[in-house]
């Protein structure tokens, strides 16, 4: 199974990809490691990996914090 982690502009390849068997799709800023480990295979642009890298959850201080309380409530 594959897992394509696309970025949210990118409309028409989630569209194609919903389409294929055994291919999930998700947002690549909603990337889970529980994701990852229940896929086979993952597909994910050079420039979302490294966002999702430096991301806030990769980080532990009060201002990441208050981003993931952020990004959880829109």
């Amino acid at each position: 199974s594959c897992l394509a982690a696309l970025a949210p502009a990118n409309r028409n390849a989630r569209l194609a990809a919903r389409n294929i068997d055994f291919v999930d799709t998700c947002a690549a800023h909603e990337l889970t490691c529980f994701n990852m480990l229940n896929h086979r295979t993952l597909l994910i642009s050079r420039e979302d990996l490294e966002a999702w890298l430096a991301g806030p959850s990769s980080k532990t201080d009060k201002s990441a914090r208050k981003a993931r309380a952020e990004a959880s409530a829109s």
